[in-house]
């Protein structure tokens, strides 16, 4: 066990955050129960509400202009707001939508109903770049394509322009959120597992198994990080493997996390605390 350095609270009484994004200055966050989306300073500092009478704000991302986000309902909208505050404007719609990714200028998402979408807000348009019989869940995306994790326990890719989609891997159990590099992809499942899917030979490897639940996932240059809610740990791991080491302990049911080169930030549903521990 390995604790890195104290958590530092960035914010507090927030009303159920969920999902976390980060640039070079700040954090971004959908509060769900709040229905608002918010931001503060890495360092702390005033919080800006960004956006309010939000519908049960879930997934968020952020470019260099704009925070995108989607609520979780039967039908719902993928939202922007410019980062320096104003109006917040739909920019698609689609039924139950459950995670968004930004990449080279268009908005990834998907659908519940089985299908990944590229929006191009400025020319206004959505495609449907794939479907699938399964449910999607969460994706990740670069320039070889958008990765993401079904509800039937598969691993999926199709090319960014769309086309044909691969199954990469099956029977995972429950993978829940993912991310990527040049040569690995990462993904959390919900019955205790760190898994890494080489690119190249499609090989799946277990870097960690674990008796928790893990849940939100990020990557910096050398290590994996992860939240297990109910043991209150976040945790990290070398991208080739190794020892697990825990960088916070006893935070408030620890979900979504981002990283960047000197610190974790990761938000607290119970607490109703976004944070950030130093690595």
């Amino acid at each position: 066990m390995t604790i890195v350095s104290a958590p530092i609270t960035l914010a507090s009484a927030q009303k159920g955050p969920r999902d976390i994004a980060i640039d070079a200055d700040h954090v971004y966050w959908t509060n769900y129960s709040g229905g608002t989306i918010a931001r503060v300073s890495k360092r702390g500092g005033e919080i800006t509400v960004l956006a309010d009478q939000q519908a049960n704000p879930w997934r968020i991302a952020v470019d260099n202009e704009f925070v995108y986000w989607v609520g979780e309902s039967e039908t719902g909208s993928l939202m922007r707001v410019p980062k320096v505050g104003g109006r917040a404007t739909p920019v698609g719609e689609t039924t139950q939508p459950s995670s968004v990714a930004v990449f080279a200028g268009s908005i990834f998402w998907l659908s519940g109903s089985g299908k990944i979408l590229r929006t191009e807000p400025r020319r206004g348009t959505t495609t449907v770049l794939a479907t699938t019989e399964a449910r999607p869940w969460r994706l990740t995306v670069g320039t070889d394509g958008v990765y993401w994790t079904n509800a039937n326990g598969s691993i999926q890719r199709v090319a960014i322009l769309g086309g044909e989609p691969e199954l990469l891997a099956a029977g995972q159990g429950d993978p829940r959120d993912i991310v990527m590099d040049h040569d690995l992809v990462f993904w959390t499942t919900f019955s205790g597992a760190i898994r890494a899917l080489d690119k190249k030979t499609k090989e799946v490897r277990t870097l960690f198994a674990s008796d928790g639940a893990p849940r939100g996932i990020a990557l910096d240059e050398r290590f994996v990080y992860w939240t297990e809610a109910n043991e209150g740990l976040v945790c990290r791991i070398a991208k080739n493997g190794g020892a697990q080491m825990e960088i916070a302990r006893g935070v408030r049911y620890p979900l979504n996390v981002a990283a960047d080169a000197s610190s974790v930030f990761f938000t607290c549903l119970t607490g109703g605390a976004v944070m950030r521990v130093d690595v």
